[in-house]
């Protein structure tokens, strides 16, 4: 992606990126993440989710997972309108040249292969003559994502059944109160976040134990943290070592480690939060500079403002030995 959206073709074309894929394997998830990296700007190509209503249903992105990126033909259209073939490209080219016109990338994403090949093939809208195109396929093992849509569809289901209960008006009137129940660990507080996020609501804990002030971790409390979705059983070890004053007085420093895609980056900045910390990278591929995408280097919003040394410093052409990390680290 990075060799597409800064080369420049002889023919000085613009730029234009199609993300596709079944359902359910995170187009949009990754349409975010290219357009927050790349300044870009999203088009949607998905024939339900186009119309007003029914988000849920359409599993439309929420306003939360859209990071602050402009969403174009996402509900605009309304439900008793037909957006034929030829209206989605007219639109479409409207879109993708405003787009332009502020610097940034247009990111079609969606599923309806109909609404691209008629964009793309017509020499109408003449999209070739104009425009270098790089269509990215997101495929994901079957296994997996028979699992991800049945999780997501289970979502949904829930999702509707609390969207009719809050949006029903009864025959007395009554103001709705909902309550969330389940053992320790199951996932009501953040359940519950979900649903005051969507809903409007606000929380009220009655968890006899958290109630009272002080053991936040012991109690297991929801913090800024979990809403994330990081559990805090490791932070309760994790103050004993930090607060622990040893006997010989030596500073601490916390190393995490881990296999590719564990999480290692997300736990180091939840730490960082937590802990007044800053963090030194010490894998050996994200301490050059460039290629932030093929080293997964972690993102400006992933680090949520906690200081990274040893991340993009180092000139690609050297060769940054074991011990000259050892030096830089030390200092």
């Amino acid at each position: 992606m990075n060799t597409f959206i800064n080369n420049n073709n002889k023919f000085n074309k613009k730029k234009v990126v199609f993300i596709k894929g079944a359902t359910g394997t995170g187009k949009f998830r990754l349409s975010v993440d290219h357009a927050t990296h790349f300044r870009g700007e999203i088009i949607n190509s998905d024939k339900m989710e186009v119309y007003k209503g029914l988000d849920i249903v359409t599993n439309k992105i929420t306003h939360a997972k859209k990071q602050g990126v402009q969403h174009y033909l996402v509900g605009e259209i309304e439900p008793d309108s037909d957006l034929t073939a030829e209206d989605f490209c007219l639109k479409s080219i409207v879109y993708i040249e405003n787009i332009l016109k502020t610097q940034c990338v247009p990111i079609i994403v969606g599923g309806s292969n109909s609404y691209i090949q008629n964009f793309v093939e017509d020499p109408v809208f003449m999209f070739k003559y104009k425009y270098d195109s790089c269509f990215n396929w997101i495929d994901v093992e079957q296994s997996v994502l028979n699992r991800r849509v049945d999780t997501r569809v289970d979502e949904m289901v829930n999702a509707t059944k609390m969207n009719t209960f809050i949006n029903n008006n009864n025959k007395f009137n009554k103001q709705e109160v909902v309550f969330i129940m389940g053992a320790t660990g199951t996932g009501k507080s953040r359940l519950s976040v979900d649903h005051a996020i969507h809903f409007r609501g606000e929380i009220i804990n009655s968890d006899k134990i958290q109630v009272y002030k002080g053991l936040d971790i012991m109690t297991n409390k929801i913090t800024h943290a979990e809403k994330q979705g990081v559990r805090q059983y490791l932070l309760a070890k994790m103050n004993t070592f930090i607060n622990n004053n040893n006997k010989f007085n030596k500073k601490k420093v916390v190393f995490i480690m881990g296999a590719t895609e564990t999480g290692k980056s997300r736990l180091s900045v939840d730490l960082g939060t937590h802990f007044r910390g800053e963090i030194i990278n010490s894998d050996k591929m994200q301490v050059y500079k460039g290629l932030d995408i093929v080293t997964n280097k972690i993102t400006h919003t992933e680090k949520q403002g906690v200081r990274h040394y040893l991340l993009g410093e180092i000139e690609p052409d050297s060769d940054f030995t074991a011990e000259d990390f050892c030096l830089k680290s030390i200092v």
